[in-house]
C-alpha cells in the first residue's frame, strides 16, 4: 500500500487560510517527536524549512527531509544557507553562523507552526483565531490558545532565553490543547 504524502507547502496551498489548529497541532507533534532523537544525539537539523517536511494524512505521519545542514550542539553550521526567502525560518545563531544550539530548531518549528495555521512568519503572528471560525472560538476556547502561543513564542525568543528541550514543548504543546480539543482523539485529515 502506498501512501500519499505531501509538502507542507502544497498543503498549505490547500488550505490557503492556513491548516486548521486540530490538524496543525498532530503534525506539529509529529514534528517534535522526528527532532527528538536527533536532539537526544546532540544534533540539530539547523535547517527546518516548509519545503523539507512532507506529511501523510492517511496515518498522521511526519518526515523532515534535507539534513544537509545537520550539525552537532555546539558548532557552526557549514555551507551556504538556503535562499532569503527560507532564512525566516532560521534561527539567528544558524543565520550568522554561529555555534548552534538544538534549540535553533525549535525556533524554526515555531516559525513553521506560525505557516502552517496561516499566522505571518515574518512578523510572529498568530492568525486571527475567531476569524477563522467564530462558532468554534469562543472566549474560554481563545483563552486557552493563548497558552499554545506562549509555547510557540518562547520558541521564539533569543537562543540563551529561548525553550531548550524538544520533549519539554512536546509535552507542554499536547496538555495545552485539551482545553481546546479535549482529550486527545484521532481526526481524520481530508486533503481538498
Amino acid at each position: 500500500i502506498t501512501k500519499v504524502g505531501y509538502s507542507l507547502p502544497v498543503l498549505r496551498e490547500k488550505f490557503p487560510k492556513g491548516i486548521p489548529l486540530e490538524h496543525a497541532a498532530w503534525m506539529f507533534n509529529r514534528l517534535t517527536g522526528a527532532l527528538e532523537n536527533p536532539h537526544l544525539l546532540g544534533i540539530a537539523h539547523a535547517g527546518l524549512i516548509p519545503e523539507n517536511i512532507v506529511f501523510y494524512p492517511s496515518d498522521h505521519g511526519a518526515t523532515i527531509y534535507n539534513w544537509d545542514f545537520a550539525t552537532e550542539e555546539g558548532t557552526k553550521v557549514k555551507g551556504a544557507l538556503g535562499s532569503p526567502l527560507d532564512r525566516v525560518y532560521y534561527a539567528p545563531e544558524v543565520q550568522n553562523k554561529e555555534p548552534v544550539t538544538l534549540s535553533a530548531d525549535l525556533y524554526s518549528l515555531a516559525k513553521i507552526f506560525l505557516y502552517m495555521v496561516g499566522g505571518s512568519v515574518n512578523a510572529n503572528k498568530f492568525p486571527d483565531w475567531q476569524s477563522l471560525d467564530p462558532a468554534f472560538w469562543q472566549a474560554d476556547k481563545l483563552k486557552a490558545v493563548k497558552k499554545i502561543e506562549g509555547i510557540i513564542r518562547a520558541c521564539l525568543l533569543g537562543k540563551a532565553a529561548r525553550t531548550q528541550s524538544v520533549a519539554s514543548v512536546y509535552v507542554d504543546f499536547r496538555e495545552a490543547l485539551v482545553p481546546i480539543f479535549g482529550p486527545p482523539k484521532w481526526r481524520d485529515f481530508i486533503v481538498p
